[in-house]
């Protein structure tokens, strides 16, 4: 049986944006889901995704729901990058604080995609080897 591609979760609230960054992550081989309705911890916690990028500005504000996923059994070991059209030095330090891997500006980069992608990949390795799934091209070194 052929391995699922690590699945990245992108919440923000522009479509736009989700679209852009899904497209370039697919293809990139990975599998994409999509919030737009500031509902990322029960599609997280429901999906159980490799990585999330989290806007900072959206329906309900970004740093809360990035709290709410650190507090959740299911989503606290998922990296979470925050992307933000408006950046801000001591946000940044808050998030980070708050237990987000990683803080970076809209829109993304093709190095911020690849990064990202890698830092998936890595996450799709650590979870399957706590829970002892063997992984063919990945090993738990």
């Amino acid at each position: 049986m052929a391995e699922a591609a690590p699945l990245i979760l992108i919440s923000d609230d522009d479509p736009v944006l989700r679209a852009i960054l899904g497209d370039q992550f697919q293809a990139a081989g990975f599998r994409v889901l999509e919030d737009g309705q500031a509902e990322v911890v029960k599609v997280a916690s429901e999906a159980r995704p490799d990585l999330i990028l989290l806007d900072v500005v959206q329906k309900v504000e970004g740093l809360k729901l990035l709290t709410s996923l650190k507090e959740h059994p299911a989503t606290r070991q998922v990296p979470v990058v925050m992307i933000t059209a408006w950046p801000d030095e001591g946000q940044m330090r808050f998030c980070l604080k708050a237990g987000a891997t990683s803080y970076t500006r809209k829109p993304l980069s093709e190095g911020d995609v690849m990064r990202f992608a890698r830092m998936a990949v890595e996450s799709h390795r650590r979870r399957a080897c706590r829970e002892g799934t063997r992984l063919e091209r990945l090993s738990c070194a």
